[in-house]
C-alpha cells in the first residue's frame, strides 16, 4: 500500500484496490488460496466481508455508512452502502450505469434471483 492507503493490486485473473490497511493481509491471503472468482466471493463472505457491484471510486468516501442485511432466519444476506451504485446479487450484476441509484449500493449474497432480492430491487428502483 502506498502512503495514501490506495494501491491498485494485480492478481492473475483480476485487479483490485486495497483501501483498508488492516484488512489487506486477510484479503491477500484469500486471493492466494482461491482458484476462481466465485470461490473468492464465497470465502470473502464467509470471513465477514461484503462485496459490492462496481461504483466509481470518486463516489465513495472514507467515511460512509453501511448496513448489513439479515434474512428471516437471522443469517447475513447482504449489505447496503451509502454511496451511488447498483443493486446486484452474486449471480447477476447489471452493466455499468444500468440499474443505478444516486445514493445507494446494494448486494445480496445469493447466486440466484430470490423473493428477498425482488423486494429489494423494487425498493431500490422506487426510492
Amino acid at each position: 500500500l502506498d502512503a495514501a492507503g490506495d494501491t491498485g493490486q494485480r492478481h492473475e485473473s483480476l485487479s483490485y484496490t486495497e483501501q483498508d490497511r488492516l484488512q489487506a493481509p486477510a484479503v491477500r491471503q484469500l486471493l492466494r488460496a482461491c482458484g476462481s472468482f466465485d470461490h473468492l466471493l464465497d470465502r470473502l463472505i464467509e470471513q465477514g466481508f461484503h462485496v459490492a457491484a462496481s461504483a466509481p471510486l470518486a463516489s465513495r468516501s472514507r467515511v460512509q455508512r453501511a448496513w448489513r442485511l439479515r434474512g428471516p432466519s437471522g443469517a447475513w444476506i447482504g449489505a447496503v452502502w451509502e454511496y451511488p451504485g447498483q443493486i446486484c446479487h452474486l449471480g447477476w450484476q447489471p452493466a455499468l450505469g444500468q440499474v443505478s441509484h444516486p445514493k445507494l449500493t446494494v448486494t445480496l449474497h445469493t447466486r440466484t434471483y430470490t423473493k428477498d432480492f425482488g423486494q429489494l430491487y423494487i425498493l431500490f428502483k422506487t426510492c
